[in-house]
């Protein structure tokens, strides 16, 4: 019997380790994946510095295809910072719905910035559009929904 007991302590024991070192392991992947959107974020800021200094160089003007690019650079900036954010939440153990549908708002704004219907053959490109305001309307709702229901929550 008190072997029994020893044995079923020793189980819930080594349970309990296993729990902890996987919790600290998934903890330390969050901050790794928190510092890589760093590190992405300094690179692409650096980029940006470069084709901007780089482009301004050459002529003083910037064709229409360079602000393109420059305009998808900085998006996918802010689209980095908006998952640093994500990321930051969700190891300060946060909501971080709310967050997620603003970073989705921010890569759907990034397309319909840079949509190009010329790139679509046919009635592809009205389909795309078609999709894109879809997109844009279904996160409206959403980011509704959510506020809604943030605010009838009862405070913790």
């Amino acid at each position: 019997m008190q072997s029994t007991v020893k044995l079923a302590n020793m189980q819930k024991k080594i349970k309990a380790d296993l729990s902890h070192i996987l919790e600290q392991a998934i903890t330390f992947v969050e901050f790794a994946i928190a510092f890589l959107l760093v590190i992405l974020a300094i690179l692409g800021f650096g980029y940006l510095g470069v084709l901007l200094f780089s482009l301004f160089q050459t002529h003083l003007f910037l064709k229409p295809q360079e602000i393109h690019s420059l305009l998808d650079t900085a998006l996918v900036l802010f689209l980095v910072i908006e998952l640093f954010r994500i990321a930051l939440a969700y190891v300060a153990g946060k909501h971080v719905l709310g967050t997620v549908i603003e970073a989705a708002f921010v890569a759907v704004a990034r397309k319909i910035v840079l949509y190009d219907y010329e790139i679509y053959e046919g009635t592809n490109g009205l389909l795309a559009a078609i999709s894109l305001a879809g997109l844009l309307i279904a996160l409206a709702l959403t980011h509704l929904a959510v506020g809604y229901t943030d605010r009838n929550r009862p405070p913790n």
